[in-house]
């Protein structure tokens, strides 16, 4: 009866612990410095067309920016590189906009 008391109270243990210890979380598969939001200079407007939405994203900043528009139930764009004072368009059909963010 001793070694069943034992073996659960080692069950309970590892239990508490196990929970304390939070859920496993997997890696995210790219580094977050490497994808963010873009800068508040860059501005992303989304117009309904006959074939789809477009996504005119435009640099307002002093500098080059690299964005891409992300597609939620759809194919995100490539990455745009996006002088200053100049914009950048992608086509959709399928899905919704999520957001802009740097590449």
């Amino acid at each position: 009866m001793a070694s069943r008391k034992v073996l659960f109270t080692s069950l309970v243990a590892a239990a508490a612990l196990a929970c304390a210890a939070g859920p496993a979380v997997a890696a995210p598969a790219q580094d977050a410095s490497v994808m963010g939001d873009v800068p508040w200079c860059v501005s992303t407007d989304i117009y309904n067309e006959a074939s789809g939405q477009v996504a005119w994203v435009w640099n307002a900043c002093g500098n080059t920016q690299r964005a891409r528009v992300v597609i939620g139930w759809g194919p995100d764009s490539d990455c745009f590189t996006i002088p200053p004072g100049s914009g950048a368009a992608y086509h959709f059909t399928f899905g919704n906009y999520g957001k802009t963010e740097t590449c």
